[in-house]
């Protein structure tokens, strides 16, 4: 994918959306945060159905205000979320 890092966030079967890998401890964290405050492009892509992609600081903290810490603190200026679906 071309990607500096990844994470998969799921969706367990009673519902709550859980971290299932990361491929640094920067994208764990925020994958976990996603799911503690359901706010973030992995969570949209998960209630949409939809791919997710947002480029630039300002536009990713504008949509998700939240993730401004942990967008700053993991070094990210541009995200990419895509559903995936099991069976």
């Amino acid at each position: 994918m071309g990607c500096a890092a990844a994470g998969l966030l799921v969706r367990s079967p009673d519902g709550d959306l859980e971290v299932l890998t990361a491929t640094s401890h920067r994208s764990q964290e925020l994958e976990a945060y996603q799911a503690q405050q359901l706010e973030g492009p992995c969570v949209d892509a998960v209630s949409s159905g939809e791919v997710v992609f947002v480029s630039g600081v300002e536009p990713l903290t504008r949509r998700w205000p939240g993730l401004r810490g942990p967008l700053a603190g993991a070094g990210f200026q541009a995200v990419e979320a895509h559903p995936l679906r099991w069976h």
